[in-house]
């Protein structure tokens, strides 16, 4: 889980659903309007298994997408331009602005990475690959 606070909601949520599907949530506007979300095939995630998860809010594509191990694994319209919420970034569980705290993942999360703009397809996949994230700076 990782997540991004707001007052009402997260801004954003990356998870892995009981049924071991990548799921990628934001909101699609006001804070009241629900989420829009991209999520993977059920069964995708296997347990003991390491996996490298990516989600991309494609703005100017009105997209946001799903990868898992470097590959697409699911897109799904964006909706309008999404709520941004300035509250904290929690790994590991789903968190509010209020630092209340809840879903915690049972399992390692290793090396972690957030950026200001859509990372390309293929950074994606070289870093799935290769088990890390880029290390230069995204702007």
């Amino acid at each position: 889980m990782l997540s991004q606070a707001g007052i009402f909601q997260p801004a954003m949520r990356l998870q892995v659903t009981p049924d071991a599907r990548v799921r990628f949530s934001v909101p699609t506007g006001h804070p009241n309007s629900g989420f829009g979300t991209v999520e993977s095939e059920a069964g995708a995630v296997t347990e003991q298994v390491w996996h490298h998860l990516a989600a991309v809010l494609d703005l100017h594509a009105g997209e946001a997408r799903v990868y898992l191990n470097g590959e697409p694994a699911g897109v799904a319209g964006a909706g309008p331009a999404p709520w941004r919420a300035d509250g904290p970034m929690f790994i590991g569980v789903a968190g509010t602005a209020d630092d209340a705290s809840s879903q915690p993942i049972h399992g390692v999360i290793d090396r972690i990475g957030a950026w200001s703009s859509a990372l390309h397809p293929d950074v994606i996949f070289s870093k799935g690959r290769t088990g890390g994230v880029p290390t230069f700076p995204c702007f």
